[in-house]
């Protein structure tokens, strides 16, 4: 998990739950308890919070007819 927060990127906007990357990177080693805790929870239970299944789609566009769905791709915002 170390390795994972360490090789976030920083600048990057954040997500719904309002926590930037940064926020992550330079707490690590405060928040790797409370972190390992709660993923193992959610892995064993299968619960998690709602929130964790909500996210934004944006359209962008592709190529021609600007007018049809299907020259849309989807972007998890």
């Amino acid at each position: 998990m170390i390795k994972a927060l360490k090789s976030l990127t920083n600048g990057k906007s954040m997500g719904l739950d309002c926590i930037l990357n940064e926020m992550l990177k330079y707490s690590q080693y405060v928040l790797i308890s409370p972190m390992v805790k709660m993923f193992n929870f959610v892995l064993l239970s299968g619960k998690y919070p709602v929130q964790w299944s909500k996210g934004y789609i944006v359209p962008i566009y592709k190529t021609d007819n600007h007018l049809n769905p299907v020259n849309y791709r989807g972007y998890n915002y």
